[in-house]
């Protein structure tokens, strides 16, 4: 697996964090709380449900959901993220509405297969670096609430593993199951 870019995709969450509470931080949830998740086929369908009130709460990325928020058929309560959403400077951090030390960042990172030439990811980072780097695409994924943060190959890695290993042990210590 290689990797070659890391763009930070902003979760909007939508007090869903109950349902999705990582695993150091479940005593600050209730043990009565309800958890539940109601899986979708993506952000829009998610952010469809949660602005017709098929469902009272929802998280999910912003590029999804960041219209409804302009337009006001969804409230957002706050960022999963340390801190704030430079698209969406006067949404507080999950941390800020009295969510301690919670972040559930989300991420689009573009892959290669196995056994590509290393010259070759070395050279696509770089190419797609200098696409991100140009004002107009900075500005179209700026407005879809989307933050470029490009990185190395060895950076990306590192990301997805770290992510592997925390919501691995969040589903351990949750209990959800595949469904």
């Amino acid at each position: 697996m290689m990797d070659f870019l890391h763009v930070k995709w902003w979760l909007i969450a939508l007090l869903a964090v109950v349902a999705i509470a990582a695993p150091a931080h479940a005593q600050t949830f209730p043990s009565k709380t309800i958890r539940i998740i109601v899986p979708y086929r993506g952000g829009a369908p998610a952010a469809v449900a949660i602005a017709s009130g098929e469902v009272p709460l929802g998280m999910t990325d912003t590029a999804a959901i960041l219209p409804m928020i302009s337009s006001g058929q969804i409230v957002a309560l706050g960022v999963a993220e340390p801190v704030r959403s430079q698209s969406m400077p006067n949404i507080p951090t999950l941390r800020e509405a009295g969510v301690p030390n919670f972040s559930a960042m989300s991420w689009l990172a573009l892959f290669a297969p196995r056994g590509t030439p290393d010259d070759r990811v070395v050279r696509l980072n770089a190419e797609i670096a200098k696409i991100l780097a140009m004002p107009e695409a900075h500005k179209v994924l700026f407005t879809a609430g989307l933050e470029t943060a490009p990185s190395s190959p060895s950076e990306m890695r590192r990301i997805v593993e770290a992510d592997h290993k925390k919501w691995g042990q969040f589903i351990k210590v949750t209990g959800f199951k595949a469904q």
